[in-house]
C-alpha cells in the first residue's frame, strides 16, 4: 500500500512543479535571465572598441603563427610612428617639403591609426600574451560573459529554491499524515521528492546552457571553439591544457554537481525543520541576501560571502 502511495508521489511532485502559476515563476525567471545575459552581450559589442578589434581578428585570427606575429608587429609599431609623426609632418607641410597629397595621405593614415589606436594596443596586449602562454588570437569578449559562472549559478539557484519549497511545503496533510505513519513511507516519501529535485535541476541545467547559447549566437559565432582556454581573459591564469568546447562542457558538469550539492543540503535541511516556512525565510535570507546586498554594496566584498554560502565549486 505505501509502496503504492509513493509511485503516485512521484507523479503528484510533478503536478506541483508543472502547476500553471509555478510555471509562470519559472518562465519569469528565465526571462530575466535572458534579459539580463542579452544586456551584457549587447554592452560587449557596443563597446567602443568591439568593432574595431574583430576587425583586426579576422586578419589575424587563430593559432598564432611567424606570419601573423610578424602582422601584428608591423601595424604596432606602424601605428606608433603615424601617431609619433604628427608634429612632423605639421612642420614638413608648413616648410614646404610636403605636397598637398602627400599630407592629406598622411592625415587620412593618422585619423585611421588614432581611431583604432586603442583596440590595436589591445590586441598586441592580447599578442604578448599569447607568445608567453601558447594561447590563440581571438576575440574573447563574449567568451568571457559564456564563462562568467556567477549569473548563472544564481539563477539556477533560486529555480531549485523555488521547487524545494513547493516539495517540502506545498504537501496536503492528510496524504502526509498517511505515508508518514512507517519508516519505509517516510524514507520513500524523502526519496521520491529527492529524485523530483535532483531530475529538475539536471533540467534547468540544460535549459540555461541552452538559453546561453541562444543568446550568445546572435552576437557571435563562437568561433575556435579548439583553441586552449587560456586564449580568453578571463581563463588566462588557468594551468590546465583543455580546449575552449571541453571546458564548457565541464563547466555544465560543475553547474550539475553544484546545484545538485545545493540542493541535498537545501531539501534535506527544510524536510526536518518543523516550522517549514520559518525555514524557508531563514534559508533565503542566507543564500540570497548576499545578491541583494550586493546591488546596494560594494560587489567585492559581498561576492566572496555569496561564493561561499552557495557552495561555490572549489574546482573552479
Amino acid at each position: 500500500m505505501y509502496y503504492a502511495i509513493v509511485v503516485d508521489q512521484k507523479r503528484f511532485e510533478w503536478k506541483k512543479i508543472l502547476n500553471g502559476r509555478v510555471l509562470l515563476c519559472f518562465v519569469v525567471i528565465h526571462l530575466a535571465f535572458l534579459m539580463l545575459f542579452w544586456t551584457q552581450n549587447s554592452s560587449v559589442q557596443k563597446g567602443r572598441n568591439t568593432a574595431k578589434q574583430q576587425e583586426i581578428y579576422q586578419k589575424i585570427g587563430g593559432r598564432l603563427t611567424a606570419s601573423t606575429a610578424k602582422e601584428i608587429e608591423e601595424l604596432k609599431q606602424r601605428k606608433d610612428a603615424v601617431l609619433e609623426e604628427e608634429a612632423q609632418k605639421e612642420d614638413e607641410y608648413a616648410q614646404g617639403k610636403i605636397s598637398v597629397d602627400e599630407y592629406m595621405k598622411y592625415r587620412d593614415e593618422y585619423h585611421m591609426m588614432n581611431d583604432k589606436n586603442e583596440a590595436i594596443d589591445m590586441v598586441y596586449e592580447k599578442y604578448e600574451t599569447a607568445r608567453k602562454n601558447g594561447s590563440w588570437m581571438i576575440f574573447d569578449g563574449y567568451y568571457d560573459q559564456l564563462f562568467r559562472m556567477d549569473r548563472t549559478q544564481w539563477g539556477l539557484m533560486l529555480s531549485v529554491f523555488l521547487v524545494i519549497v513547493l516539495l517540502v511545503c506545498c504537501e496536503p496533510k492528510e496524504l502526509l499524515a498517511t505515508i508518514s505513519v512507517t519508516r519505509e513511507g517516510r524514507r520513500g516519501l524523502w526519496g521520491a521528492k529527492l529524485r523530483t529535485i535532483l531530475m529538475a535541476t539536471l533540467i534547468f541545467v540544460i535549459l540555461f546552457a541552452v538559453e546561453e547559447l541562444m543568446v550568445i549566437r546572435q552576437f557571435s559565432p563562437l568561433s575556435y571553439l579548439d583553441a586552449p582556454i587560456q586564449s580568453i581573459s578571463c581563463l588566462a591564469g588557468k594551468h590546465i591544457t583543455i580546449s575552449i568546447a571541453h571546458w564548457y562542457l565541464l563547466t555544465l558538469l560543475l553547474r550539475v554537481v553544484n546545484t545538485m550539492i545545493f540542493a541535498v543540503v537545501t531539501y534535506s535541511i527544510l524536510y526536518f525543520i518543523q516550522n517549514k516556512k520559518v525555514g524557508v525565510l531563514i534559508l533565503a535570507v542566507l543564500i540570497f541576501g548576499p545578491v541583494l546586498a550586493a546591488a546596494f554594496m560594494q560587489y567585492d566584498t559581498w561576492n566572496i560571502l555569496a561564493k561561499w554560502i552557495m557552495v561555490y565549486p572549489v574546482i573552479s
